[in-house]
């Protein structure tokens, strides 16, 4: 049996996901936001290189590409309000 493989952008979304909720419910259970639990575990993810950089570099890129092209779209580039 061969445990080795190669992480793709799905597992990687999907562990981001659920150690972030993962961290979120005990910083809530410690008396801290939520957005700190999150934001605590993503640096955690980011120092302990849990999800590669190739893949965030390559394969996650179309998060961001998704997310500016919203905001494009939108009609609120330039205004501030």
């Amino acid at each position: 049996m061969d445990l080795n493989f190669k992480m793709n952008a799905i597992l990687a979304i999907g562990l981001m996901v659920v150690i972030g909720l993962l961290g979120g419910f005990t910083a809530r259970k410690i008396k801290f936001p939520t957005i700190s639990g999150y934001i605590i575990v993503g640096i955690i993810i980011s120092l302990l290189n849990i999800i590669p950089g190739e893949i965030v570099d390559s394969e996650l890129n179309i998060i961001t590409d998704i997310k500016f092209g919203g905001y494009w779209l939108s009609g609120r580039r330039g205004s501030i309000s």
